[in-house]
This record gives structure tokens, C-alpha cells and sequence, in this order.
């Protein structure tokens, strides 16, 4: 995963690639967040940055591909709604478009969303110009 000013330089980038050119996998994956992350100085590098990546990647293995987009409707729930809320360990997506499949699957509806925000199980979280619900993670002494 690249990280805009913490691991997208050209010298960092290079030195992955290199790892992997020794490896030899039949492909590897660019990612960048696309979720809410833990940290708030936690950035996708800008366009500049990612090419540069796929360049120095292409060059030292056979297939490079990028995870830097919306998954879509392409995630599942780990059991049911009340429960696991989330496609990830971290977050859904906001949005009928995006929720309501993950809901139809566990055989549950949207007031579980609205009650578990209400409880405090789960925190709206505006990220990159999209809303997410975000799991809220309880510390190791809550139980």
C-alpha cells in the first residue's frame, strides 16, 4: 500500500520493486487507501507518484495491477449484520447502492445501521469526499 510523503518515493518504491523482482510472483498489486484509516495523515500519493510505482513494478515483474479503486458491491459480510456490520474489519461503505446487498445477505435491513450508530458501535466518517461507516474498535479493557 502506498502512502502519499511516507512510502511513495521513487528510492522506496524502488527498493519494494526490487524485493519483488527477486521474488518473481506472477503479478503484483499497487494499492493506496481508499478506506478511512487509522491514522489521519494517511493519504493516497497523487497520480505522479503511482505511475512512477507502476513503472519501477513493470519493470521487474511480468504483471502489475492496481487496487486503488471503489470495490463496488464486490465484498461480504463475516456473519450476521448485528454483529459484524462490516464487509472489512474496518468499515462499509455508506450508501443503499453499496449496503443494502451486504444487508440482503445476512438477512437484515437498514434500522440494524441506524441501531448500531445509535449504540455506538458503529461512527459516520467523511473520507476522501465519501461517506463510510466505521466500526468504532473498543480498547483492549472494555471486554
Amino acid at each position: 500500500m502506498l502512502v502519499a510523503g511516507f512510502n511513495d518515493t521513487a528510492e522506496s518504491v524502488g527498493g519494494v520493486a526490487d524485493c519483488l523482482g527477486r521474488l518473481a510472483p506472477a503479478v503484483a498489486h499497487l494499492a493506496v487507501p481508499t478506506r478511512p484509516p487509522a491514522e489521519p495523515y494517511v493519504c493516497p500519493p497523487d497520480e505522479t507518484a503511482l505511475v512512477r510505482a507502476y513503472e519501477l513494478f513493470r519493470a521487474r515483474v511480468p504483471r502489475v495491477e492496481y487496487l486503488i479503486g471503489d470495490e463496488g458491491r464486490a465484498f461480504a459480510s463475516a456473519g450476521p449484520a448485528r454483529a459484524s456490520c462490516s464487509p472489512s474489519p474496518q468499515c462499509i461503505r455508506c450508501g443503499r447502492r453499496h449496503c443494502d446487498p451486504l444487508l440482503a445477505n445476512a438477512r437484515a435491513q437498514w434500522p440494524v445501521v441506524e441501531r448500531l450508530l445509535a449504540a455506538g458501535a458503529l461512527r459516520r466518517v467523511e473520507y476522501q469526499g465519501q461517506r463510510f461507516y466505521v466500526r468504532t474498535l473498543r480498547s483492549s479493557g472494555d471486554g
